[in-house]
């Protein structure tokens, strides 16, 4: 914790600007009140405790600054930051307001208060966030992984991403947007290549190869994998001499809001979303070749896991008839 607070003294501006106002009153009372400077200072005035009390909490607010601007350096998106303040709004409603709060006995306590507040959808997201918190104050050495590894956190039944588009709804979709040629090629290169709506809008006619495959920057590993697309669709995006689509630079409300329309008019719900393209794509490949580990090659996953874990989507008439197939021999 001593290391803690001497980097947040060493980098923020706001503590070693409250902290040099303290030395300067303490200066000033001994140079006029030489006798009752002790008396006064701030430094022996406060209890022991009251002063560690003041570190922890300025200590973390420093930690929770340093994470909002990192995240938002990594330009993740306005819904998933949204997402970030709202659990630190929610940890300072329950008086996580140190280091030392996060114990095991109140983390309990917080899942079961939480159990009457949220779903397990809303819930899941904050375990995420409180998670992805902490590893980052581990990496830079406000935290410690022990500490980590000995609090409980809930355990939810990951969401099964069962909506996809169906041939018809695509069909209809492709017809939708004709008038916009920029949002049509968009979601065309979605459904074809399965990448995240973020990766897409910042391609440039320069990541396209010779032999057609499509650089993708994916955001959320951190690498680069290729895509191919139908030649028609490449034949469009060569035409462009740099920045390919209107939304490059921005975030994927860009085309949430433009898309919302279609949505409207297909009366489709919340549920669909541009991130729906990825799980079409993911379910079609893996129904064309029955090959999980090329799903998760082509998606870009890190391993099969993930794949199996949120995409491997099987309904009940698919599974019976691909299962009637084996009495074809009887």
């Amino acid at each position: 914790m001593a290391n803690a607070f001497k980097k947040s003294l060493k980098k923020s501006k706001v503590f070693a600007k409250d902290l040099y106002h303290v030395l300067l009153r303490e200066q000033i009372l001994q140079s006029f009140f030489p006798s009752s400077s002790k008396n006064t200072s701030l430094s022996t005035a406060l209890p022991i405790e009251i002063k560690q009390d003041i570190r922890k909490t300025r200590s973390i607010n420093f930690a929770i600054d340093k994470y909002v601007k990192n995240c938002e350096s990594r330009d993740l998106g306005i819904r998933a930051m949204g997402d970030k303040k709202r659990t630190f709004k929610l940890l300072k409603e329950y008086k996580f307001v140190s280091f030392e709060d996060y114990s095991t006995n109140k983390i309990d306590k917080l899942w079961n208060e939480l159990k009457n507040r949220y779903k397990d959808n809303s819930i899941r997201k904050v375990v995420a966030d409180i998670k992805a918190f902490l590893n980052y104050c581990i990496k830079q050495g406000f935290y410690s992984a022990n500490e980590l590894n000995r609090l409980n956190f809930p355990s939810l039944t990951t969401k099964i991403r069962d909506k996809i588009y169906t041939p018809t709804q695509w069909q209809e979709i492709k017809e939708c947007p004709q008038k916009d040629r920029d949002l049509h090629l968009y979601l065309q290169v979605l459904y074809f290549t399965g990448c995240r709506p973020s990766e897409i809008i910042n391609v440039r006619s320069s990541d396209i190869a010779e032999n057609g495959l499509i650089k993708i920057y994916q955001n959320k590993v951190k690498k680069y994998k290729y895509v191919s697309v139908p030649p028609i669709i490449l034949d469009e995006l060569l035409k462009f001499e740099d920045k390919i689509f209107e939304g490059f630079g921005k975030h994927i409300e860009f085309y949430s809001k433009k898309f919302r329309y279609i949505k409207l008019a297909m009366d489709l719900n919340k549920d669909y979303t541009l991130y729906t393209f990825r799980h079409t794509f993911a379910t079609n490949l893996l129904n064309k070749t029955s090959d999980i580990h090329l799903v998760s090659k082509a998606l870009g996953h890190s391993n099969i896991m993930i794949t199996s874990k949120h995409y491997v989507n099987r309904s009940n008439k698919d599974i019976q008839d691909r299962v009637s197939t084996l009495w074809l021999d009887t």
